[in-house]
């Protein structure tokens, strides 16, 4: 349950030195506010929106002079120390201290600064309303000379009145706490300093371009970029345990809730923490924090926090399949100048020949069908003069060949590829066997990774060759023009082997020439880099991704020639088509994912797997550039059948480790997927789970049928992960495999459960001595905390949740009802380095504040009823707590902690006519009740004149009287005095003596719960010490009359604990 948060205002008294400060003085108002009729003294003063009230009798202030109050907010220092103080105080109770106003209040007295003389009241009355209650508030006194608090048992009023009393003003501290066990509300944010591309459409954008010198190779560039900082994943609402004091380091490892952040894209930078302001606005106040610094922060109430990231670069960071084609334009063969066929030929036929065979069109004719290579060059085809629908060059540069050809493609097939408009190919990017064209299926695109953007780097084989990289780098190249263009020199099938494949061309000037239908020749040209190159060659790709909480840049860029065509979803989205030299296009994703980008996606366009499907052609010859980056998130695989029903797949991490504070802060959970009919398992993807996504995650909109899955946490082996066992469950399968239908709905849902191994755990026992609970006082509940430490260090933290709350229904089967008892499962053994042992303690707590010995708690309707009683063996000689070492696989602590009612009633035998004579020896009968099963106690008093009372057995008697009338007799006067024979009859309800009996009145009166009844025992000498005969009365009291003497000294106790 949520549990009610509280701020924490702190007032200050401070006897400072002046020091040349200017004094807030109000010693007109304070002078006419003194009461000289009723002897009291009022002044007031103001400051930090709060009202300083000071009341008292006219004999605790000085008499002469004209009285003043000066209320300032402290220095820096001294807030330094208060605030230091004050949460050592509140750690030493288990609380915490969320914020606090500090003031210099002082007394003066015709301007200078004095001391009261006596008591004085001092309350604060805030000018705004405070949200805490009065049983959140303490006032803690600073030592300014030790550096150290102490709780000074300050109240409120139900009007949220602040009032402590002092006799000496100095450092005083009113602080609202929150709970042990509370928890808060975080708001995280994610940030990060992004690079991302801008300028770079058609040939702009390049940095770095110097003139040209005819040298290829000697001009690398960049792309122009921007910084931006942005959002990049939405916010997380996270519900947090208030207790929660770690390292900012360590507090960004709890709070890391998003996969993207924790796998490897980004690297905290910088954690920022709300002070004031709307987190939205450029003029709010953040307190920026090192990610790795080791200060510690302490959360107490609802916050934002901002994570700001620098992305990470990885190089070979994602790695995808990829479909090349090779393209062959020659029939495979070399002839002579005769036209006879000769190996050592260097002369082609390119009519129609390879891919550009007649045969592979399925439809068009000369005006409309797309080929491979240039007429103009050395390839004879008859589509030099081809046109798509709106007139552009099919098969050429056309008007530009700065420029590319749009409207080629109008959409995407996943089988068939590009869906022409108006056009027909001669089978380019299909799967199906044509002339001329060769399927390659063994080769990866490989990317380099920052953050969400991933930058094409090489082309390898699936046996790891490289057949091109570098390709993250531009440089001039030049055409036969010498025209200076910017490339990164993409020709990945340059090794490739195959039968009747064209030769390797360019790298010699008209070392080939092609025979022409018209008769004549036509010689091949150089490369734009004077190397020779497998110049024709297509390629197609595909990838996944859904969005999730992503909320940053969505982008591809594409520099390059000839066609290239991106498809999002089956929709054409950036169209380079047609033969082209080298140029680019950014593409804003967002509103091909998102009805209205302008508002986030909807949370189902957050779980949508959209598919991008690449399609590139080198048609043109002579050079080649295929440059690619694009900003994605939550990469997916594509190879699903997307015309099944949809589903959803969910994981849950359960822990068996009793909420071990030595858990790690996350672990990893890969999903595998295996195609019906096979036996091979692909990984999907793997996410983080962790306490901000409770320990859960769910993939939507996978293919129901068709395929099984598997979980697997990462790092599990043989059953094992550290100090963890780890199952599996989903249905009746424990292997990860999931059942289908195990998650609602017919989706498919599996758990992890993690249990600490070895375990240990702790019995906790409350025994109840208050006789079967006559007092009807025993409470509905009592509470214990568990403590946790390494073995060797000496302070104690408290364990994450370690509350037990103990009831009736928790009583021992078969008992008397009086001994509850619960226990700590499932406790780990040693630390996170499974090598150090832990220690563990248990204390009762009265609300959040730990009972020691002899600590007395309330009663359901009374309080102070309980006295709190521990096993000698539970403190140490100095009152420490005692720790008790884990056992591996066993019990490491049996405790039995009693709440004794003390004795409600008690006989005092003292001198009726002075309260501080007591006498000893005086002996008693207690006999009753009358009508009923009668008991007699026997008692006599000692020296401070407490009679002490046993049972027949000769047992001391602790407990309780049964209602009823009882009759009191002296039996054995003290030495020196004659026996008093008179005997005096008394009721009994409810434990304590309410009257005495009729006609005896005379001989006892009754005030409040206190009983007294005189017996004149006459002296047999004259005592020196009494100065004759007396008359002593022995006193029947109350619970209230024992009570007083230990409520003369200080003792904190907290008031209860906040549901």
């Amino acid at each position: 349950m949520r549990k009610k948060k509280s701020r924490i205002l702190a007032f200050v008294l401070c006897m400072a030195m002046l020091l040349g400060n200017s004094i807030l003085s109000f010693a007109g108002e304070s002078a006419e506010a003194e009461d000289t009729q009723s002897g009291t003294v009022v002044l007031m003063g103001s400051a930090a929106d709060y009202d300083v009230t000071l009341t008292g009798p006219a004999e605790s202030f000085p008499t002469d002079g004209e009285l003043a109050v000066s209320v300032e907010q402290v220095s820096a220092d001294t807030e330094a120390l208060v605030k230091s103080a004050v949460d050592a105080q509140a750690q030493a109770q288990q609380m915490e201290v969320a914020d606090y106003t500090a003031l210099d209040i002082r007394l003066l007295c015709d301007g200078q600064e004095v001391q009261p003389q006596g008591p004085v009241s001092v309350a604060f009355a805030g000018k705004t309303t405070r949200e805490a209650g009065p049983e959140e508030t303490k006032v803690y006194h600073v030592d300014e000379t030790a550096g150290t608090a102490e709780d000074m048992g300050a109240s409120v009023a139900e009007d949220g009145q602040i009032t402590m009393e002092t006799d000496h003003f100095s450092i005083y501290v009113v602080v609202d706490l929150e709970g042990l066990g509370g928890s808060i509300d975080l708001t995280v944010q994610h940030w990060a300093n992004l690079e991302i591309l801008d300028g770079v459409d058609g040939r702009d954008g390049l940095v770095g371009m110097a003139g040209a010198d005819g040298k290829p190779f000697n001009n690398p560039v960049s792309l122009k970029t921007k910084q931006e900082f942005c959002e990049i994943y939405s916010d997380d609402e996270i519900e947090m345990d208030n207790t929660l004091t770690k390292s900012v380091e360590e507090l960004s490892k709890i709070l890391l809730s998003d996969p993207d952040e924790a796998s490897g894209r980004y690297e905290l930078a910088e954690v920022w923490f709300l002070e004031e302001g709307d987190p939205d606005s450029e003029n709010a106040r953040w307190n920026k924090k090192s990610a790795s610094s080791e200060e510690t922060v302490t959360l107490t109430e609802d916050t934002t926090i901002r994570f700001v990231y620098d992305p990470v670069t990885q190089d070979n960071a994602l790695v995808r399949d990829v479909t090349f084609y090779d393209y062959d334009v020659t029939d495979g063969k070399t002839y002579n100048a005769n036209g006879q066929e000769d190996s050592n030929g260097k002369y082609l036929n390119t009519t129609n020949q390879g891919i550009n065979s007649g045969s592979n069109y399925s439809g068009g004719d000369t005006s409309n069908r797309l080929a491979v290579g240039q007429v103009d060059t050395f390839v004879d085809h008859s589509y030099g003069n081809a046109t798509g629908k709106n007139g552009v060059a099919l098969n050429g540069r056309g008007t530009s060949a700065d420029v590319a050809k749009k409207g080629i493609v109008k959409g995407f097939d996943e089988k068939s590829g590009p869906v022409y408009d108006g056009v027909f190919d001669p089978g380019l990017f299909t799967d199906d066997p044509k002339t001329g064209k060769t399927i390659l299926q063994d080769y990866n695109l490989v990317f380099d990774q920052n953050g969400d953007t991933y930058t094409l780097t090489s082309v390898k084989k699936d046996d790891g060759t490289v057949a091109e990289d570098n390709l993250d780098y531009l440089t001039d190249v030049y055409d036969a023009s010498n025209r200076q263009i910017f490339s990164n020199n993409f020709w990945p099938l340059d090794e490739e082997k195959h039968n009747n494949q064209d030769p390797l061309i360019g790298g010699t000037y008209m070392e080939y020439s092609a025979f022409y239908s018209d008769g004549g020749t036509r010689a091949t040209a150089n490369s734009d880099d004077n190397r020779y190159h497998n110049w024709f060659f297509g390629m197609r790709y595909s990838m996944g991704f859904v969005l999730g909480d992503y909320t940053g840049p969505l982008n591809y860029y594409f520099r390059g020639d000839d066609d290239f065509w991106l498809f999002v979803d089956g929709e054409l989205a950036t169209d380079l088509g047609g033969i082209h030299s080298s140029v680019g296009e950014l593409l804003d994703l967002s509103g091909y994912v998102m009805e209205n980008p302008e508002n986030g996606p909807t949370e189902e366009e957050k779980w949508t797997l959209h598919r991008i499907d690449i399609v590139y052609a080198e048609r043109g010859a002579f050079g080649s550039t295929c440059y690619m980056q694009f900003t994605l998130p939550n990469l997916r695989p594509v190879d699903f059948d997307t015309d099944v029903p949809k589903t959803e797949i969910t994981v849950q991490k359960n822990w068996q480790d009793h909420n071990n504070p030595e858990r790690p802060d996350s672990i990893q959970v890969e999903l595998y997927y295996q195609k019906d009919g096979t036996t091979e398992w692909t990984l999907y993807d793997t996410q983080t789970l962790s306490v901000a996504n409770g320990w859960t995650y769910t993939w939507k909109e996978m293919p129901k049928e068709g395929y099984t899955y598997k979980i697997k946490e990462v790092g599990e082996e043989d059953g094992k992960n550290g100090n963890y066992t780890v199952t599996y469950g989903s249905g009746d399968k424990t292997d990860g495999t999931l059942a289908p239908g195990s998650g609602a709905d017919g989706s498919f849902a599996g758990v992890i459960t993690n249990r600490i191994t070895p375990s240990t755990y702790i019995t906790v026992n409350k025994v109840w001595n208050d006789q079967n609970d006559q007092l009807k006082e025993r409470p509905e509940s009592v509470d214990f905390y568990l403590y946790y430490r390494h073995t060797g260090d000496t302070s104690w933290t408290p364990y994450p949740d370690g509350r037990l709350t103990l009831t009736q229904g928790n009583a021992l089967a078969g008992g008397d009802g009086n001994t509850w008892s619960g226990t700590y499962a499932d406790l780990p053994v040693y630390a996170a380095d499974g090598k150090t042992l832990l220690e563990y303690t248990v204390m009762e707590v009265s609300g959040d504040t730990p009972l020691g010995q002899g600590d007395s708690c309330d009663g359901a309707v009374t309080e102070d009823v309980y006295t709190v009683s521990y096993p000698d063996s539970h403190f140490g000689a100095d009152g420490t707590w005692n720790g008790y070492k884990a056992m591996e696989n066993d019990e490491t602590m049996n405790l039995t902690v009693t709440n004794v009612v003390p004795q409600p009633w008690q006989l005092i035998k003292r001198s009726s006519t002075s309260e501080d004579l007591t006498l000893p020896g005086a002996q008693f009968t207690l006999t009753g009740p009358a009508g009923g099963t009668s008991v007699t106690l026997t008692g006599e008093s000692g020296k401070d004149g407490v009679i002490q009372w046993t049972d027949a057995s000769g047992a001391p008697f602790t407990g309780f009287l049964k209602d009823g009338s009882y009759t009191l007799k002296e039996t054995a006067a003290p030495t020196g005095y004659k026996l008093e024979t008179d005997e005096w009859t008394l009721k009994i309800e409810n434990g304590k003596p309410v009257m005495i009996a009729a006609g005896q009145e005379d001989k006892g009166s009754i005030e409040g719960d206190i009983v007294t009844f005189y017996f004149d025992n006459e002296p047999m000498y004259a005592l020196p010490s009494s100065g004759g005969p007396g008359i002593y009365v022995p006193v029947i009291g109350g619970i209230l009359l024992m009570a007083s003497g230990a409520l003369a000294g200080f003792r904190y106790r907290r008031k209860g604990y906040r549901k």
